[in-house]
């Protein structure tokens, strides 16, 4: 879609949501804060996080949903390396910067506006707290700037629903030290807010906000319960490039920073448990639906580390034979800290075992929705290793390879291990080395 249609279709959203609620507001605002929105979602570094995205979360779900899903990835510090100028504005008030860190104000004449002191609450953050990357920092920031560029036009009680549905959309939560997860403890923020701003809600209105933020951030994560792993590891390579920026342009990369990216994600990949990025609170989703997502998330996620596992073993080959013929380490193999003794490998035999061969092979012979500059020539390599030396020597190789990366094996020694079957083949590709 064009900048312009998606602006108009963000617009489309917020007067059907506004009006579904029984709020009146002028078309030119509604106008402007859509342009706001997709100005954000739509800048260079952003490739999954983008328009569609959100309005894909938000497609199903009720008038609050559809707000809360426009404005969860206004703010994303890392991909767009920094806060535009316009967001900014709304949050300056709030916020400052130290050597590169966000953290919220200090002052606490700030508590005053009901908008950040709602925005607080949800969250349980505090004044002068740093605000994590990895814990919260763009949800609330972006649940911030809703708050104050809607907050002429919400009443209080919807914005502070917009809120906690943003709030909960906080990816890969684990449960608290008394065994609260992260729904529960929204539920008991929401009841401390519900007597600070006397909204009078009844305990099932406060279970029902709650509920309402799991069905978001389900909707938010839909891709790791994907039915078909052909379009998480599409989602993957997205991702990629939006958090390892040394990928764009993704079309021209180089095999070294190819090489971290997958590291970078398979290390991320294998840490997840299905447990704490499925979402539940009640009966939403339901026990059956539930058991159906953490089984497809528990799938596409190993058969993602096995696609990452042999795409790196394709990496290794093309780094260590440009170490022996080029005679220079243009790709710095070295980078020890993505290479940890405990980094997980696919276990071959498991499970996956009786799938990898037929699995593995239509994966690597598909192209990704979006392809990076060593695709190609990584998925060469690796579909005629699995098929000339099966998966266990695969996983063999591999471990050689994290070796090789971590500059415990040098590149010939690595290549020792090889067959030189594999070795004639990689020489043979057209363009070995993007």
């Amino acid at each position: 879609m064009s900048i312009k249609t998606y602006q108009q279709k963000c617009l489309d959203c917020l007067d059907s949501s506004l009006k579904g609620l029984g709020v009146v507001a002028a078309h030119e605002r509604i106008q402007d804060i859509a342009g706001l929105i997709v100005e954000a979602m739509t800048g260079r570094g952003r490739l999954f996080h983008t328009p569609d995205h959100i309005f894909q979360v938000g497609l199903g779900g009720d008038d609050i949903e559809l707000i809360s899903a426009l404005f969860h990835d206004t703010v994303y510090v890392q991909v767009d390396q920094g806060i535009s100028n316009e967001i900014y504005a709304y949050l300056s008030p709030f916020i400052f910067e130290l050597d590169g860190v966000i953290f919220i104000t200090n002052h606490s004449e700030a508590l005053k506006d009901s908008s950040f002191s709602l925005c607080l609450m949800t969250f349980g953050f505090d004044l002068g707290q740093y605000l994590s990357p990895a814990a919260g920092q763009n949800e609330f920031l972006s649940a911030l700037f809703a708050a104050k560029v809607m907050e002429d036009i919400l009443p209080l009680p919807i914005m502070s629903q917009v809120i906690s549905c943003i709030e909960a959309t906080i990816p890969f939560r684990q449960s608290d030290g008394e065994e609260a997860s992260c729904s529960e403890q929204q539920y008991r923020n929401l009841k401390k807010i519900n007597g600070a701003f006397g909204f009078d809600w009844s305990d099932s209105e406060i279970q029902k906000v709650v509920g309402r933020g799991v069905r978001l951030a389900n909707s938010d994560i839909a891709g790791f319960a994907s039915e078909t792993p052909s379009h998480f590891l599409d989602d993957t390579w997205k991702l990629m490039p939006e958090t390892s920026h040394n990928l764009l342009p993704v079309s021209i990369c180089s095999i070294g920073a190819y090489r971290k990216a997958l590291q970078k994600m398979e290390l991320f990949l294998s840490a997840l448990k299905a447990e704490n990025i499925i979402r539940k609170y009640k009966n939403e989703p339901s026990n059956e639906k539930y058991t159906h997502f953490i089984s497809l998330t528990k799938r596409n996620l190993n058969i993602a580390c096995s696609y990452l596992n042999i795409k790196l073993l394709a990496s290794a080959v093309l780094e260590a034979i440009s170490l022996r013929h080029l005679k220079e380490d243009s790709s710095k193999v070295q980078n020890d800290e993505l290479t940890p003794p405990n980094l997980f490998i696919a276990d071959l035999e498991g499970p996956l075992f009786s799938m990898l061969d037929e699995e593995l092979l239509y994966l690597l012979e598909q192209k990704r929705s979006l392809e990076l500059g060593c695709d190609e020539t990584t998925s060469q390599i690796a579909i005629y290793a699995l098929k000339l030396i099966g998966p266990k020597q695969v996983h063999s190789l591999s471990l050689a390879a994290r070796q090789f990366f971590s500059s415990e094996l040098s590149a010939e020694d690595f290549l020792s291990r090889c067959p030189s079957d594999l070795i004639n083949a990689t020489r043979d590709l057209d363009n070995p080395f993007p």
